[in-house]
């Protein structure tokens, strides 16, 4: 199917007639009738009924037009996309982030967009993947990091990194930290299970994860707070009122500054998927391709120096649409 198929089959939709088509479009009236058919004959489908006064769209037909407008709205634009000098004019992107990657990358990325990217501005609003998922599907960010990538069929979706959740405690719970700020030993939640803990809530996918691999050893958690805000649950754990799960991006500041502490989880060990996630019926802008690629570059530049406890994957996967359980 070509652009100029769509705009012939628009224009003899609008006129009702093939001859005035033909004329508006400056080709011959045989030529016009032969588009249209080859047309109909690629999409199975009639889109006109033939009279004597001209031609009207059938119901199918209908349909068709109004997605041939957008496909060709959608080509326009992006032909004058690509073609925008680099001196455009300011453009905003707003992006989902989870709140443990926007705690680890958030103003990171604000901050070297201003440095790197001077006519865009990066929008960036944070919260739980089901949102971002949500505000993905009704067009309203250009992108966004998700930790679930199950029944996103309609999305387009690629696999960046994988991260280990710790178990996370108050300042100096665990022994002496190493790289990454977390304790060399292990703990098991089999052989040794945790006391209370402040978890968020089961609609929550990192609540939901640690319970089913908990369920898968045998374990009853002891949930003593179920709390949804990340910074509330670090409070608690920081002030000694229980333990928690998180991923080392929700906790990386607070144990360089000390204020908590964190061990390795063995059996089960926890691993947590990062996904970047687009809505593919949304024009992609130069400025949001941008803005991907530096935060893609930045979390990337984490785990290769060590800031973030996370092993890069994204090469492994950049299929659209289909997505790797994590």
């Amino acid at each position: 199917m070509e652009a100029h198929q769509l705009r012939c089959f628009l224009a003899t939709a609008e006129l009702g007639s093939v001859t005035r088509a033909a004329a508006r479009l400056e080709m011959a009236q045989p030529t016009l009738s032969q588009i249209l058919l080859r047309l109909e004959d690629e999409l199975g489908i009639r889109l006109f009924e033939r009279t004597a006064r001209g031609v009207l769209l059938t119901d199918p037909g209908r349909i068709f037009r109004e997605h041939a407008r957008i496909i060709l709205c959608d080509m326009d634009r992006a032909r004058a996309e690509v073609r925008q000098r680099d001196a455009a004019s300011p453009a905003a992107v707003p992006i989902g982030l989870p709140s443990s990657v926007s705690l680890l990358a958030g103003a990171r990325l604000v901050i070297a967009a201003r440095e790197r990217l001077p006519n865009v501005s990066v929008r960036l609003d944070e919260a739980f993947s089901g949102h971002i998922r949500a505000w993905l599907e009704e067009g309203r960010i250009e992108f966004g990091i998700l930790h679930h990538a199950d029944a996103l069929q309609h999305l387009s979706v690629r696999r960046l990194a994988v991260e280990e959740c710790c178990l996370v405690g108050p300042a100096g719970r665990f022994g002496p930290a190493g790289r990454h700020g977390i304790a060399e030993a292990p703990v098991s939640l089999v052989a040794s299970p945790p006391g209370p803990l402040i978890m968020p809530t089961r609609a929550h996918g990192l609540r939901r994860l640690v319970e089913q691999e908990a369920a898968a050893q045998g374990i009853a958690l002891d949930v003593a707070i179920e709390i949804d805000s990340l910074n509330h649950i670090r409070t608690l754990v920081a002030g000694g009122h229980g333990l928690t799960v998180l991923s080392h991006s929700a906790v990386q500041e607070d144990l360089v500054a000390g204020r908590l502490s964190a061990a390795p989880l063995g059996r089960p060990a926890i691993r947590r998927p990062i996904y970047l996630a687009r809505n593919p019926t949304r024009a992609v802008t130069r400025a949001s391709v941008r803005v991907e690629d530096l935060l893609v570059s930045l979390l990337r530049g984490m785990v290769e120096d060590g800031t973030w406890r996370a092993e890069w994957v994204a090469d492994e996967l950049a299929a659209d649409g289909q997505a790797t359980p994590g």
